[in-house]
């Protein structure tokens, strides 16, 4: 039995650090600096990776007594430069108290990257204080790498779309993609309006944030005017403007063209898609509709006659 519980002991105890060294990523660098018999090493890993300007980024921060003698009213001192602070009410320090000999302990701290950050790689220092002044320290400089990104890559298409000729209303879906690296927000998207048709629902929608590679769609219900007269059918240009802020709060304007097809009468005739073909299949169905529910009526009529014979 204390054979049981020793095996088991030793299991929870190596646990703990196999899980950590487990969750450390490829960025992360071990450095040993020994003084007066202790140790001092630091595996890192951060998230996001690459970190943004703008945004805040998490570090977690594995550091073990490597040496052979225990380290007493230990004290970790993250000190950050730009472009890189602390979160607003985050204390700089974490205490431990003592640390024995291969005891590991794990910090975290959240920072925010300047939104004017240069990209490359930039460092903060982490110091072990091995008294509660700190008189007397060890550093360790971490690398944290900023990617800006470029710029965001916003693209407007055409998704689906009624069957549009002269004097006919419809619906146009438009799809909005992220093709660039950086998410985006504040999008609004604005359907403009051109002489060959009437903007019925709202022409300018807000669709908000987009990570990169995200997608997002956008309806508008237009009319196209009767004088729209068609010798064969052709792409009308549809006029898209669009607004937004990229992760570094920078703020961008464009305007963009997708084209939509719009149908000759003689096309639509051809197709079985013309005004009065329309019209016809639509008077079909209604009387369709109408015999169906006189034929319902009957079939009642005649069940309460039987009841009463």
């Amino acid at each position: 039995m204390k054979k049981l519980a020793l095996i088991i002991g030793l299991i929870l105890l190596l646990v703990p650090i196999a899980l950590a060294d487990a969750t450390t990523s490829t960025r992360a660098t071990v450095t040993d600096i020994a003084t007066e018999g202790k140790g001092f090493a630091a595996p890192l890993y951060y998230d996001p990776s690459p970190a943004q300007p703008g945004q805040f980024v998490t570090l977690f921060i594995k550091v073990e007594n490597r040496g052979g003698d225990e380290i007493k009213d230990a004290l970790y001192r993250l000190e950050p430069e730009y472009p890189f602070s602390l979160k607003k009410g985050e204390d700089s320090d974490r205490y431990f108290g003592t640390i024995g000999a291969r005891q590991q302990v794990l910090l975290e701290y959240d920072l925010y990257v300047d939104e004017e950050a240069v990209e490359g790689t930039h460092t903060v220092d982490l110091r072990l204080c091995v008294d509660r002044n700190c008189t007397k320290s060890l550093k360790k400089e971490i690398e944290i790498t900023v990617l800006t990104g470029g710029i965001p890559g916003i693209e407007a298409g055409l998704e689906a779309a009624d069957v549009f000729s002269g004097g006919i209303r419809g619906t146009v879906t438009l799809n909005i993609v992220n093709r660039g690296d950086l998410d985006v927000k504040y999008l609004v998207m604005e359907l403009m309006p051109i002489e060959q048709y009437e903007i019925i629902s709202p022409s300018r929608i807000y669709i908000g944030e987009m990570e990169s590679d995200d997608f997002e769609t956008a309806e508008f219900d237009i009319y196209f005017h009767e004088n729209v007269a068609l010798d064969a059918s052709q792409r009308i240009q549809l006029p898209v403007f669009l607004e937004y802020t990229d992760a570094n709060d920078k703020k961008y304007s464009e305007s963009q063209s997708v084209y939509l097809k719009v149908y000759s009468q003689k096309d639509l005739t051809k197709m079985g898609l013309s005004a009065d073909y329309n019209q016809t299949m639509q008077y079909v169905m209604l009387g369709i509709g109408a015999l169906f529910v006189l034929f319902l009526a009957w079939r009642y009529y005649k069940k309460k006659q039987e009841e009463k014979s």
